[in-house]
């Protein structure tokens, strides 16, 4: 019986584990849509960061070179809100969404994903992830909630 019971929970934990790896493993099904809106440029070292419609492909791009080409879950992007370093790319999918956290890294000189979320940022939260005060209420000015 104990190893029925051993075997048992070792079948819910692949389970588990498969169906976390098929949500990590999420790939576009179609081209993104966006709305974005236009500011001027910051300054980050010696780079410019143009936060308009081209910073906002920048972005998208960025989103979709994190997702895994096995997505299950047909990921689509949605609002991209661009506001100096930072910025929030909306995203849904079949059975999840949320908006992702990115920062341009000056560094690599590409923008690079802090996090992907699960749900709607706040500006409590933004700040948490180091985003200064000024610069989450100007993301979340741009993103419906």
């Amino acid at each position: 019986m104990n190893r029925f019971l051993a075997f048992a929970v070792l079948c819910i934990a692949v389970a588990v584990v498969g169906v976390a790896v098929a949500w990590m493993l999420e790939r576009p099904a179609a081209p993104a849509q966006t709305q974005t809106q236009t500011q001027s440029p910051a300054q980050v070292n010696s780079y410019t960061v143009q936060t308009d419609t081209a910073s906002a492909q920048a972005v998208q791009t960025a989103f979709q070179n994190q997702i895994p080409a096995a997505n299950p879950d047909h990921t689509q992007l949605r609002q991209t809100a661009v506001s100096g370093t930072y910025a929030i790319q909306v995203w849904v999918g079949d059975n999840y969404g949320g908006e992702a956290l990115m920062k341009y890294d000056a560094t690599k000189a590409a923008w690079v994903v802090v996090t992907v979320g699960g749900g709607a940022w706040n500006e409590a939260d933004l700040v948490a992830f180091g985003v200064p005060t000024s610069t989450a209420e100007a993301l979340l000015a741009q993103v419906p909630h």
